[in-house]
């Protein structure tokens, strides 16, 4: 096992932490997507970067307007060769950080260097279309699993990807033991 500091070039993230980032496969295009984070001085972001691995070259993608709010610990997995899954995170809030539950997708097109974000469910508490929706929370983690793994119980089908959240806090209000299963159909 060894370590070995890759040199990158392009549009290269400034210094930060507890962004979250994913791989993308999508066959000749592979990489990783990081989005948000903090700056040593606490001030978050709310950018995508695409990395491409053929290259090591990263693009800052440009999303537009509809984008999350800047956010520190949330949790971001691949949902196809060009989309990424993004739940939760920690904003500033008047009353110190707030848990985050909201769910986004961004479809990237790193060819362009533009990527499009679709918020799938708002912040807040359930609502009519949504039986059931974690608390608020950063520093979760969120994994794809194989549905044939599990339980039939859960309901999940042929055309649908199933997503376990795990764990996290409410920031310095609460820590989470639980376990969520997020079930996305294939579009």
């Amino acid at each position: 096992v060894s370590w070995e500091k890759q040199a990158v070039s392009g549009d290269v993230p400034s210094s930060r932490g507890l962004h979250c980032a994913s791989a993308i496969d999508g066959g000749i295009e592979r990489g990783v997507v990081i989005f948000g984070g903090a700056a040593q001085d606490q001030a978050m972001s709310n950018e995508a970067f695409f990395l491409d691995a053929n290259i090591w070259r990263w693009t800052k993608l440009d999303c537009g307007d509809k984008v999350p709010p800047p956010r520190a610990g949330a949790s971001m997995c691949q949902l196809d060769e060009r989309t990424v899954i993004l739940f939760g995170g920690a904003t500033p809030g008047s009353g110190g950080l707030v848990g985050l539950n909201d769910l986004w997708i961004l479809q990237i097109d790193p060819n362009k260097g533009k990527g499009t974000w679709t918020c799938l469910m708002e912040h807040g508490s359930s609502d009519a279309n949504v039986r059931v929706k974690p608390p608020g929370r950063n520093a979760a983690t969120l994994s794809l699993v194989d549905t044939l793994s599990l339980p039939k119980s859960c309901g999940i089908g042929r055309d649908e990807k199933a997503y376990l959240l795990q764990g996290g806090w409410d920031p310095f209000r609460v820590t989470f033991n639980d376990m969520f299963v997020l079930k996305v159909k294939s579009c």
